[in-house]
Formats: C-alpha cells, structure tokens, sequence
C-alpha cells in the first residue's frame, strides 16, 4: 500500500468511526488503463498519486447522495463533494478552454504567471475531500 492509499484509508475509518456518511458516499474507483487513457487524451502526463486517487474512489456516488436527501442534487457546500474523474476531465478543459479564450493557444503560456488567472496546461482538479 501507498501513503496516499493508507492515508486515506484512515482518514474514512476516522469518517465511520464518528458515524460520518462521507465513506459510503464515494463511487468505486477506476481501473489505471483507464485513468492514464483519459488523462492521456488531455496531454497530460499525471503523477502517480493522482492516478491512485481515482484508482482508490471516483468521487461522490451522486445515487447514494439524492437519495439521502430527498432525490436533492444539491450540495450545502463546495467541498461537500468530490468530482468523479468524468466530472474533473470537465473542469479541466472548461478552464483550458477559458485560459485558451484569454490568452490564445500558445503552449509557452501554460505555467508561466499563474496568478495572472489563467490555468496552467498541467494543472488538473482532482477535487477535494468528499462528504
């Protein structure tokens, strides 16, 4: 096992242990080919602890979540979800594409000045811990 892999496996024991409903709300993880396939296909070449933070869970169950509360997609709070990696594949290229808008295609942009507000090409949103 991973640090990453341990981490997380004590961070949702600590979650049932308080009787948090964060563990039964992640989606099962997804195979590596897969993960790296997807992520390929954006040129990114992803470091392993982020192809093992979708080998590990694949967001939020978003069944799980609407039926808990009432068939409601909504969520009280940013970070009281975690994308899938279909949902994080989005984000990235909703802000590639924004960042491309801005400051045009030119691949030597990507990294340089980032509170410039623009989304550096290896930036990728994982996303945050689910609940």
């Amino acid at each position: 096992m991973s640090e990453l892999s341990d981490a997380f496996d004590r961070l949702l024991a600590e979650h049932r242990r308080i009787g948090s409903p964060c563990a039964h709300r992640l989606s099962e993880g997804r195979p590596e080919a897969e993960i790296r396939r997807r992520l390929g296909a954006l040129a990114l070449d992803p470091p392993s602890d982020l192809v093992e933070y979708f080998e590990i869970q694949d967001g939020t169950d978003n069944g799980v979540w609407s039926s808990e509360h009432g068939g409601s997609d909504l969520y009280p709070a940013p970070f009281s979800r975690s994308p899938s990696l279909p949902e994080a594949v989005e984000r990235y290229e909703a802000a590639r594409d924004i960042s491309v808008d801005l400051f045009g295609p030119e691949p030597r942009l990507a990294g340089q000045v980032p509170e410039a507000g623009y989304w550096a090409a290896t930036w990728f949103p994982p996303g945050q811990m689910p609940c």
